[in-house]
């Protein structure tokens, strides 16, 4: 994983955003407008992304460290210009993880709400995702989040 770590960066300008920054940002996106961010959905985001390669070797505290300077960011910059950055510095197969992420959240409660689904389609569409990419990636997330029959 370290060799992964070390080329996360490699090639990127000064003032692009960084991966691990970017990836996160659907996420905390669909936080705020699902809910107000607080600490228990931060920390579930946080326990999420903490499976990803991608922050191999960071413990959870670090992580939320990482989600809450990106959602100060957006809340200080706004979420347009944050997120075409995060778009901007993700290839496709980050925008997926990005999409996966987001959408996890979104159905924190097992469900997605019209709502959230308007939400899900417009995240998708920012992320240069097809329709089809993401039914798919919302179905897999509603496999793993189904409930014990009974």
């Amino acid at each position: 994983m370290a060799l992964f770590s070390a080329k996360r960066g490699a090639g990127r300008e000064a003032d692009t955003m960084d991966v691990t920054r970017a990836v996160v940002t659907p996420a905390l996106l669909a936080i705020g407008a699902d809910h107000t961010p607080d600490r228990e959905r931060m920390g579930l985001l946080a326990e999420i992304v903490s499976f990803s390669p991608l922050f191999a070797g960071g413990d959870t505290g670090g992580v939320l460290k990482l989600l809450e300077s990106v959602a100060a960011d957006l809340r200080k910059r706004g979420p347009n210009i944050v997120m075409n950055e995060a778009v901007a510095a993700l290839e496709r197969p980050l925008r997926e993880t990005a999409m996966a992420f987001a959408l996890r959240i979104l159905m924190d409660d097992g469900a997605l709400g019209e709502d959230e689904q308007h939400l899900m389609m417009a995240i998708s569409r920012q992320l240069d995702l097809p329709d089809e990419l993401t039914d798919t990636i919302y179905s897999v997330l509603a496999i793993l989040q189904r409930a014990a029959p009974g």
